[in-house]
């Protein structure tokens, strides 16, 4: 038989950071929702918080489909001239979300220089915001429309006067189907309504709460157009010098990622002893004895073998920002090194930003690991036999975090593997936007606009506290892989066929930004002692956290 392909560094390196990564999505991808709750933090005063959640807001308008294609990160630059707002997306749609803050931040700052109520020049922002995201909005109406007749059906028989409350709202939610802007409204209104109420307590009491959960994400999502506009809204009286003048630029992608070496021959045994340190034998034993078992019940290495062959990395939007702002040296509006997200981050997201030397400010974690994520810098190209690189592979900057994060996953699934936890049903990336936290929005806009109407009919608001809601609802937000309709959004099949909308303003056209190139990375030959540096991370002992 011919043997193995000699691999270089790089190659080694990816091979066995993703190994152990799709092996424990293949277990379970659920991690569990790690929520930085920055907004409880008494340190934290008022104005912080609102900037942080003025950033994920503003975020959350651009991201207008389903899935990850359009998830958008937003960061602000220092200057003595004018603002920077860098954005970047985790597809070609960056250009499309430039355009629409462009248009979101014209509308802001008209708001000292032109006489027009507040309310109007809200209203105005709310229903053209609505309208650009109006593929995300019908999807959400769908899903609402098909779970409610799932509960209805559920509901037949006799019925409590609770269950009479629930029926007639469902009715008032399916009349207003045809009109997304009136459904985003009263969706917003239910926030302190008995029925939302009612809907709590089944989904978090009812052991097959499944639907109930999906109708109180739903509504909880088509309400947040309103309650975003509100943050961006008040954000503009809060700190106007934030946004007057602002300039909008694009994060370019820095390259394409790499893809991970496959070879047909491996097998379970031998991921396992990639990861475990040469010395802990028996260690090595009781994880090939324990994945053995799992995959005789539930066939995890067929699953394995074809999520790794089908793996196609990309970087997510909150990690362009990020480095784009690290490497450049860049100075963010207010000293806060915080990058605003439509989404929390994901598992992958989170152990890079733990791991990142830049001290940047810690996001809320959905917790679900998804196995088609690249780091924001691909790992330098090697050519051999060109002579002596002066810098080495290992000595890369992103080489270096994969190091650190593959420590973590190792662990991760060590403990996944001995613990023998059942697969978990997946959260959805997002969150439904309803707090536990009181921080009551409509309040402070009273306080710093003047009385004004309230455009959704509602008597107050929840929390502006973390990306599009409180990660806490993710936490309680479990819904049954088969049988919630928003889990997984990173896949591609999810949205329904796109409707048209006929309501609202059309975002403007503007011109185009000037797209960041990345610095120039340039490493060749692979050093003779890469064994000893590559795998260093190899040599530290593992042990269940």
């Amino acid at each position: 038989m011919p043997g193995h392909i000699p691999l270089t560094a790089n190659e080694k390196l990816l091979r066995r950071f993703y190994e152990p990564l799709v092996l424990l999505s293949a277990l379970d991808p659920t991690r569990g929702a790690h929520r930085p709750d920055l907004t409880s933090d008494l340190g934290l005063d008022k104005q912080s918080k609102w900037w942080r959640n003025f950033l994920d807001q503003l975020a959350f308008l651009c991201d207008f489909e389903k899935g990850g294609d359009t998830v958008t990160a937003i960061a602000v630059q220092k200057r003595v001239d004018h603002p920077i707002f860098w954005l970047a997306s985790n597809s070609k749609s960056r250009n499309k979300a430039r355009d629409h803050v462009r248009w979101i931040l014209g509308r802001l700052n008209d708001m000292h220089s032109v006489a027009i109520w507040y309310d109007e020049r809200e209203r105005e922002i709310l229903f053209g915001c609505i309208d650009f995201s109006r593929a995300r909005v019908k999807t959400y109406i769908g899903w609402l429309m098909q779970a409610l007749k799932k509960a209805k059906e559920s509901m037949q028989g006799s019925r409590t006067p609770e269950d009479t409350l629930i029926v007639a709202e469902f009715e008032h939610l399916e009349m207003l189907e045809s009109d997304p802007h009136q459904l985003c409204a009263h969706a917003h209104s239910l926030r302190k309504h008995r029925f939302m109420e009612v809907l709590s307590q089944r989904h978090t009491v009812h052991s097959q709460r499944g639907i109930w959960s999906d109708i109180r994400h739903f509504i909880g999502r088509l309400g947040l157009w309103h309650k975003a506009i509100r943050i961006l809204v008040s954000g503009t009286k809060i700190f106007p010098q934030y946004i007057e003048g602002a300039q909008v630029m694009v994060v370019a992608p820095r390259g394409s990622a790499a893809l991970p070496y496959f070879d047909n021959s491996t097998d379970m045994a031998e991921i396992v002893r990639r990861m475990v340190p040469s010395d802990q034998p028996s260690l090595a034993q009781e994880l090939s004895a324990a994945l053995a078992e799992v995959d005789a019940i539930a066939g995890i290495w067929g699953k394995f073998r074809e999520d790794y062959k089908n793996i196609r990395p990309r970087p997510h939007a909150e990690l362009l920002v990020l480095e784009h702002f690290h490497f450049e040296n860049l100075d963010f509006v207010a000293d806060e090194k915080y990058i605003g997200c439509s989404k929390p981050s994901c598992y992958c997201c989170n152990l890079y930003m733990q791991c990142h030397p830049g001290g940047f400010i810690p996001r809320a974690c959905h917790g679900n690991l998804w196995i088609n994520w690249a780091p924001p810098i691909p790992l330098p190209s090697i050519q051999l036999g060109t002579g002596r690189s002066r810098v080495r592979p290992q000595q890369h900057h992103t080489f270096g975090l994969l190091q650190k994060m593959l420590v973590r996953i190792r662990l991760d699934l060590q403990d996944q593997i001995l613990s023998r936890r059942p697969r978990r049903a997946r959260l959805p990336d997002s969150t439904t936007g309803m707090s536990s936290v009181p921080f009551d929005t409509d309040k402070l806009l009273a306080s710093l606009l003047g009385p004004q109407r309230n455009l959704s009919g509602g008597q107050g608001d929840e929390s502006a506290a973390a990306s599009e809601g409180e990660a806490a609802d993710a936490r309680t937000d479990g819904l049954p892989a088969e049988s919630s309709l928003d889990a997984g959004s990173e896949g591609r099949d999810e949205s329904l066929t796109e409707g048209d909308l006929t309501h609202g303003n059309k975002n403007q056209n503007l011109s185009k930004a000037k797209q960041v190139q990345p610095p120039g990375a340039e490493v060749d030959e692979e050093s003779s002692a890469e064994e000893e540096l590559v795998f260093k991370g190899r040599k530290n002992k593992l042990y269940s956290r």
